[in-house]
Formats: C-alpha cells, sequence, structure tokens
C-alpha cells in the first residue's frame, strides 16, 4: 500500500498530427498515482515545502517534494508526477496515523481518512516558453464515488475539490493519485485506518504494494 501521497497527470500541451514520423523506442510513464523512476520520467525537479503550523509554533520546513517531467517526442502530451514528502503529509490515517497528533505534528493535528477525502487537492499551473498560463487546474485527491469500486475515487478536475482555472477541460487526459490506487486497484478500502507501520514507513506485509 502507498504511505506517501503522489498524484500523476498526462495532459495534452499540443494538439498536432505528426504525418510519416517514425515510431520511436519510448517508455512512457503509467498514469496509476504511483511513482516509479524506470517508467520513463526524464526530469526531476526539488519542490521547496513547509508545514504550516499553529499560531504559536508558526511554519516549519519539511522535505522537498519532487516533481518528475516527461515529455512525448511523437505527440508533445506532457506527463507529471508530483510526489509530496513523507514529512509534510501522508495517507496514514486513524489509530495508526505517523507523526500526527497533538505532541507530535507541528499542526497539532490528529489525522483522519475524512482529512484526507475532505480537503486534499494540489493545483498545477503549466506555463509556455514566453511564462504565458496555458493551463492552470487543481486535481481532487479522492472524493466519494458511485462509479468507483470501492465507493472513493479521485474525480479530477471534478467534483468539490476539483477545477480548471484557465485552459480546457479536455487538455487533461489522465490522471491518478496514490489513495485512489490503494482503493481501486490494489483494493484496500481502509476508511478508518490505515495499515499499521512504524516511523520508516516499513511496508506491511498484510498490505503489499
Amino acid at each position: 500500500m502507498t504511505l506517501v501521497k503522489t498524484a500523476s497527470i498526462l495532459f495534452l500541451c499540443a494538439m498536432a498530427t505528426l504525418v510519416g514520423s517514425p515510431a520511436l523506442a519510448i517508455t512512457t510513464p503509467v498514469i496509476d498515482g504511483r511513482f516509479d523512476p524506470a517508467e520513463g520520467y526524464t526530469r526531476g525537479l526539488p519542490v521547496i515545502l513547509e508545514v504550516e503550523g499553529g499560531k504559536d509554533s508558526g511554519n516549519v520546513l519539511a522535505d522537498d517534494g519532487m516533481l518528475w517531467l516527461f515529455s512525448d517526442p511523437v505527440t508533445s502530451d506532457l506527463f507529471v508526477n508530483f510526489t509530496q514528502p513523507l514529512t509534510l503529509i501522508d495517507n496514514t490515517c486513524g489509530n495508526n496515523a505517523i507523526g500526527w497528533g497533538k505532541h507530535v505534528a507541528p499542526s497539532g493535528k490528529d489525522h483522519k481518512f475524512r482529512n484526507l477525502k475532505g480537503s486534499d487537492r494540489a493545483q498545477f499551473t503549466i506555463t509556455d516558453g514566453a511564462e504565458n498560463v496555458v493551463f492552470d487546474f487543481t486535481i481532487d485527491y479522492i472524493s466519494d464515488s458511485d462509479s468507483a469500486p470501492s465507493g472513493f475515487a479521485s474525480l479530477g478536475v471534478a467534483g468539490k475539490d476539483g477545477y480548471v482555472h484557465s485552459g480546457s477541460t479536455n487538455s487533461l487526459l489522465a490522471w491518478g493519485t496514490s489513495l485512489d490506487c490503494n482503493f481501486n486497484t490494489l483494493g484496500y478500502v481502509l476508511t478508518e485506518d490505515s495499515p499499521a507501520t512504524d516511523e520508516d514507513y516499513t511496508e506491511n506485509p498484510d498490505f503489499p504494494g
């Protein structure tokens, strides 16, 4: 089960038909909410993040997140994976939450599944070479879904937490988040307690993957 929070997306950067282009032997990333460095991402960029603390503690620096990119040389489609550090946020919740709680987390808050479902989202702003915004959207992390086998799914740019601020909804070709993957690909529908683990986030053998 994926304890780190990731979101992978694929969106259309250019509408172009490449007539007579030779087939290229390339590996394109799989859009499923899990990051695999062997999938074909070609550029990784650190993202500096902070934990939002309380009035007394203030914000606290977290480890860097990572933004991974791949541009398909044939279609010009752009693949993006954003991985947040476990020191900032994770998928652990309930009685098995790691690093949360009044005396542990800078925010002083516990971590419940409803916190992941109720408000978590990520905004991506895509610009061209002249720094003009071509696509600006917010992707939903996970929400109630009647169409998903688990009853929960990432709704992309729809639902309460998904938006398209600028650009076309049709530009988002595919997306996935780690909790959606846990629930609908791996089949671990855990809405109370995440799998028990330790401070190193060692994989629980009862929940492989």
